[in-house]
């Protein structure tokens, strides 16, 4: 192999495994998402209807906010059943949207638990391109009732994969 050849090759090479492919690589892979929320939560059983409020702190989000609204109805298991949208603010700004089903074991309106799985479909800043799915169980107590809005305390854990 002629000198000028072995050199281009051997350019290449490190150009291939520079830090800035290894960085390309590292944003696409999959990343594990754990961490916790408190969240109050607003029900209105005549219409199923919600909207809850929380904060938490979360792998690759840091301290974050959250918003969801969405609605529940009884399933034919005896659950509820429900789908909802939300979007997660992170400690930098950042945003991850995306949607959620809900499965709610025992009455919207009593002590009850409820299972969120949520598919990741975009944001902004860093998850820009954000795909991945988690999911977080929730133990939900009810504060109070004033005739029209059931308003509930939620804690949650948060587990799942993101890649952005």
């Amino acid at each position: 192999m002629k000198a000028p050849t072995a050199i281009a090759i051997l350019g290449l090479t490190l150009a291939l495994l520079s830090p800035a492919s290894a960085s390309a690589d590292a944003r696409c892979a999959k990343r594990s998402l754990t961490g916790s929320i408190s969240a109050t939560v607003n029900l209105t059983p005549a219409t199923g209807t919600f909207a809850g409020d929380g904060t938490g702190v979360a792998s690759q989000l840091g301290r974050f906010t959250a918003s969801q609204q969405g609605a529940v109805a009884p399933a034919p298991d005896g659950h509820y059943a429900g789908r909802s949208t939300w979007t997660i603010v992170a400690a930098n700004g950042d945003t991850l949207t995306g949607t959620a089903t809900l499965d709610v074991e025992g009455s919207p309106a009593g002590v009850h638990t409820t299972t969120m799985v949520s598919t990741i479909t975009g944001g902004s800043g860093r998850f820009d391109d954000a795909k991945g799915n988690f999911t977080i169980v929730f133990h939900v107590t009810p504060i109070a009732f004033d005739g029209v809005t059931a308003f509930n305390r939620a804690e949650g854990t948060i587990t799942g994969r993101i890649s952005y």
